[in-house]
């Protein structure tokens, strides 16, 4: 047994790794890139944007297919597959000479972290533990948080140093000698002998307990929690996307309001642990419908950034408030996904869901660009999307177990099983 916890911990500790390497020089630091991508082509800001539309748009789109095809092949071949497109982007970018070449690297790029992040790394920590599930995916996802904290002040000295071209190039090396193989000979989709076979075949899930994919979007937990993630999506995507305009607008110089984000970011580090400990003690129903309020008050504070002093308190307890919540949806909503509709389609439900997700960041941050055309300011904007987040924590509370979660699938009507007398 203590065996079996060592190997589960090397598990998460892997894919920790791989998303700090994974996302750091990708979806962490995009930003960095763009000036870069201006002074070394000449190009537009407009144009540089649709590089981060055409990264935004693979990720979403490949998130049902990692889940799809996690249930079917070993997270270890979907990983190490997805980590090997990551590299072909960063090299194919790192070469290109024109836009369309950067867009199709950056497709690739996209294509690659939906297949090697999130998503798989949410399946499998979820099916290596029970008990300390949400401890599990915290300290999992935990890595996306520190790529988002370390790797902006490696690939800023980067380009510095090198430039644009050699920082790309240089990025894909640590994919390839050290997350590629790692992931091969470490990560499984789930212990050993867990339904019912150790071996990378398809049908893994044979013996899982849980409901079937279709069954599974017939019940109301389903729906609720895709209320859930479109709510997170728009109304934490709606913050995070207007962060800094909000800070410089308030009259913040653009390093202060760069310090204010880093350090909203460090704090979430440690929110991933949080919220996991949380689950695992409270439930994951519970632990996300309190999380996703808390987030919501925080968001809301965070609108007042603009009225000068009097307005401190309530930054810093928006900045406390989003940083230890801004994980609600990673961490929480997985564990009750596994409570209410069980292990056996984890990972295509949850692709379908991380892609919900990513619709709402989609369309929060326009809804929170008209808002603040309509009006010259974020707080209504701001408010509006930490009620969202609330409503969110509302439907996640009103998610309870659907039928037959917990139960192993029964054969078909009229099969027949013969015992090895009968069978002649």
């Amino acid at each position: 047994m203590a065996h079996d916890q060592r190997r589960a911990w090397l598990v998460v500790a892997t894919l920790f790794i791989a998303l700090l390497l994974v996302l750091g020089p990708t979806a962490s630091t995009l930003s960095f890139y763009f000036a870069s991508f201006v002074k070394l082509f000449g190009w537009s800001r407009a144009q540089v944007s649709l590089i981060a539309t055409a990264v935004s748009l693979a990720m979403g789109l490949s998130a049902p297919a990692a889940g799809w095809l996690l249930d079917r092949i070993d997270a270890s071949l979907v990983i190490g597959s997805g980590a090997a497109l990551v590299v072909a982007g960063l090299l194919m970018a790192s070469r290109a000479q024109s836009l369309s070449a950067v867009l199709w690297a950056y497709v690739l790029i996209g294509i690659g972290v939906g297949f090697s992040t999130m998503v798989p790394a949410s399946v499998v920590a979820a099916n290596w533990f029970s008990a300390r599930r949400g401890l599990a995916l915290g300290s999992t996802l935990a890595g996306a948080a520190a790529a988002s904290v370390a790797m902006p002040l490696v690939i800023s000295h980067m380009l510095t140093v090198y430039g644009t071209r050699e920082t790309l190039a240089i990025s894909a090396v640590p994919v390839v000698f050290l997350v590629i193989p790692a992931v091969l000979i470490l990560v499984r989709t789930r212990p050993a002998g867990a339904g019912g076979t150790d071996s990378l075949r398809i049908g893994h899930a044979d013996g899982v307990a849980g409901l079937e994919f279709g069954q599974a979007l017939r019940t109301a937990p389903f729906w609720l929690l895709v209320f859930v993630q479109l709510c997170y999506g728009a109304g934490f995507g709606g913050l995070h996307y207007h962060f800094v305009p909000m800070a410089l607008s308030a009259g913040y110089a653009q390093n202060t309001a760069a310090i204010l984000m880093s350090t909203a970011a460090a704090v979430a580090v440690a929110s991933f642990f949080l919220i996991g400990i949380a689950a695992d003690r409270f439930g994951g129903r519970a632990t996300l419908a309190g999380s996703m309020a808390a987030l919501g008050v925080g968001v809301a504070l965070f609108g007042f950034i603009g009225l000068g002093r009097a307005a401190h308190p309530a930054l810093i307890a928006a900045l406390a408030l989003i940083g230890l919540f801004a994980g609600s949806s990673p961490i929480a909503a997985p564990v009750l996904l596994a409570e209410t509709l069980g292990l056996r389609r984890f990972g295509s439900l949850w692709g379908v869901l991380n892609f919900v997700g990513l619709i709402g960041f989609a369309i929060g941050p326009v809804l929170v660009g008209r808002a603040f055309d309509r009006t010259a300011s974020y707080v209504l904007a701001m408010q509006l999307c930490g009620a969202v987040c609330i409503a969110g924590g509302i439907a996640a509370l009103a998610a309870h177990p659907a039928a037959g979660y917990d139960q192993l699938p029964q054969p078909a009507a009229g099969s027949v099983e013969l015992a090895p007398s009968g069978a002649r």
